[in-house]
């Protein structure tokens, strides 16, 4: 099993920092003034749709950006050719594949 990049851990606690702060400070907020901070963000939205939109489809692009993953660009083996030394880790040659690793 191995374990996760550090990078990943660090995104993923700060990830979940963030919402329970969020989520914190949401509840204090509804304490003092009697309304969540959502209803403040809905009415900003409605008033600057466009804005809202744009906001909205950067944070898409960057969240479909960092975590989409595809298949590297292995290179093209030949008939009868050995595979490259690893230089991808994730390249896996369709000849190179054990017979045990296909379903």
């Amino acid at each position: 099993m191995n374990s996760p990049n550090s990078g990943v851990l660090v995104v993923a606690f700060v990830g979940v920092g963030l919402v329970l702060a969020l989520a914190l400070f949401d509840a204090r907020y509804i304490r003092r003034n009697g309304q969540p901070v959502g209803r403040w963000v809905q009415a900003w939205a409605r008033r600057f749709p466009i804005a809202a939109f744009l906001l909205v489809t950067i944070l898409g692009l960057l969240v479909g950006h960092f975590y989409w993953s595809t298949q590297p660009m292995c290179p093209r083996l030949h008939p009868g050719q050995a595979p490259p030394p690893a230089t991808e880790p994730d390249c896996v040659h369709e000849q190179a594949a054990s017979p045990s690793s296909k379903p």
